[in-house]
């Protein structure tokens, strides 16, 4: 058997440790014949991921056997440790060996290294990459940016790396990442047309000065030129095909005026003139003027009866055609923008005005019955005012929203005036506006002058009519009275007293009319068709 093959058939069975431990003991076989030594005096440290350790000896022609089990004389040490060298002689299973040395290498071995790879990256611009540093000895990082934790966010064009210093303090470098920062032309949009404009009209935008694949947002469409109906922030994007970067253009609003339900604080009835007053408030959007609508004969048919220039930011309508003591009645507005639209939806904005009736109760009561507000939501209570021979109005009760009737069993005599009324400084902005509360017409118990005609002690008959009707219960005085539409408008004037009570509806069309008498008071009367 050769001498290697013996060696290593030694190594084999006794192991490395234990085979050099026998050389070891077997050195003075030789006198140290070979003297067998390592090149360079230990302990080791270099710097770098390797070390070149060399033996030296005498004679020629020998091999070189390591602790580790490498074999020939000289070689490149990669792991730090501690190494010895043998010679062996088959003939005499002598061998020399050396002494053992320490050697420390860097063992670092940091790596820098991206989701992408090891070596470049590229990112597009205004976006970022991540860069991560792998090492053993997790810690003391020093990128070459200034950062000292172990992953950092890179935006820029350059090349990045880790240095690192071990315990022996020797530094050791990482591989170097090349990142590239994609920049791609910047697009730009203009308007060809207004960017405000009326609701139903088209808004034109041009993409120019671009590059790659070009998509508008939000419509996404990949014309140069694009036409807008919506309202909207618009956009371009464009796509550069290698690296699929993508490029934003500057923004540009696109504004549909669309014309805003407008909506009534309240209706009231007008101390001063006894008429319906409307008031409500600007909405915030530019309106050139207001229309008033009021329901006519037709449950939900609307009429226009005036309109009102936008400007001050409250508005008011006196309907000077109203009778509020004879019905309730239906109103809402509508603002007329400056393209000349209206808000269709306005009419689910209307409100209904608060009318009181009343009668004398077998006991000397006065009864109270109203009919709902309605417009606002929700309300809390109805307040009741009382004045007493013409004296000034004081509250006499309040009552819940859910409550339209109430009796003073014991009213004071010489004649009462009444009406119900709503707190409504929550609605249209306390202080803003005169009216702060929305009434109800006023009702009277026992007071009359000499031109009053005590309408609950008329009766017309036949009513409905369609020929003529008869007033019954008119004193020895004639009276002007006049026929008037539920719109308002006066129809027909006549003269009536108890000697001439008749007075003649022939002609007029079919539905509701009011009998007014020269004190304002009013009788309903109902025309059908012959």
């Amino acid at each position: 058997m050769n001498k290697y093959l013996k060696f290593f058939a030694l190594v084999l069975v006794l192991g490395f440790n234990t085979a050099f431990g026998q050389f070891h003991n077997w050195t003075n076989c030789f006198n140290n014949k070979y003297d067998l030594k390592f090149d360079r005096k230990g302990p080791i440290t270099s710097c770098s991921d390797t070390a070149n350790l060399n033996t030296t000896y005498k004679g020629s022609n020998q091999a070189v056997y390591w602790s580790d089990g490498y074999v020939g004389p000289n070689r490149v040490i990669n792991y730090s440790g501690y190494y010895q060298v043998a010679i062996f002689d088959d003939s005499s299973w002598c061998a020399d060996t050396s002494d053992w040395i320490y050697v420390q290498v860097n063992e670092l071995k940091n790596t820098v290294y991206t989701e992408y790879g090891y070596t470049e990256t590229k990112v597009c611009d205004g976006t970022a990459v991540k860069l991560f540093c792998y090492s053993r000895s997790g810690s003391g990082y020093r990128w070459n940016t200034g950062d000292t934790t172990n992953s950092i966010t890179v935006t820029k064009t350059g090349k990045y790396f880790v240095t690192q210093t071990t315990k022996s303090k020797c530094n050791d470098t990482s591989n170097k990442i090349s990142v590239t920062v994609i920049t791609l032309k910047t697009p730009k949009i203009k308007a060809l047309s207004d960017t405000t404009l009326c609701f139903g009209d088209t808004a034109k935008l041009e993409c120019y000065d671009w590059e790659g694949k070009l998509y508008w947002s939000p419509y996404y469409t990949t014309a140069a030129k694009t036409e807008i109906t919506t309202d909207g922030e618009y956009f371009a994007v464009t796509q550069d095909s290698l690296s699929g970067c993508y490029a934003y253009s500057n923004r540009i609003n696109v504004r549909f005026k669309k014309p805003i339900a407008a909506q009534l604080c309240m209706v009231t009835v007008d101390s001063a003139t006894g008429k319906n007053k409307l008031v409500w408030k600007n909405q915030g959007e530019p309106a050139t003027k207001y229309i008033i609508y009021r329901e006519g004969n037709i449950a939900f048919s609307y009429n226009d009866i005036g309109e009102v220039k936008n400007n001050n930011s409250l508005m008011e309508f006196l309907d000077t055609n109203s009778i509020p003591k004879a019905r309730p009645y239906s109103y809402y507005i509508a603002a007329i923008d400056s393209c000349g639209n209206v808000a269709e939806e306005s009419k689910y904005y209307a409100h209904t005005t608060l009318h009181l009736t009343a009668s004398l109760g077998v006991n000397g009561e006065n009864n109270l019955n109203w009919s709902d507000y309605l417009g606002i939501y929700p309300l809390s209570t109805y307040s009741i005012y009382r004045s007493n021979k013409n004296g000034a109005f004081t509250l006499l009760a309040k009552v819940s929203a859910n409550v339209k009737s109430y009796s003073d069993l014991n009213p004071p005599s010489g004649g009462n005036r009444y009406y119900i009324g709503i707190d409504a400084t929550n609605y249209c902005n306390a202080g803003s506006s005169s009216t702060e509360t929305i009434n109800s017409n006023m009702v009277a118990f026992g007071i009359l002058n000499t031109n009053d005609i005590d309408i609950t002690s008329l009766t017309v008959y036949p009513n409905p009519s369609s020929d003529v009707i008869t007033i019954q219960g008119l004193g020895n005085k004639d009276y002007t009275v006049a026929i008037i539409q539920s719109t308002g408008t006066v129809v027909k004037k006549a003269v009536v007293s108890s000697n001439n009570p008749v007075l003649s509806v022939r002609g007029l069309t079919q539905g509701l009319y009011f009998l007014q008498f020269e004190n304002g008071k009013t009788k309903p009367v109902t025309v059908v068709n012959p």
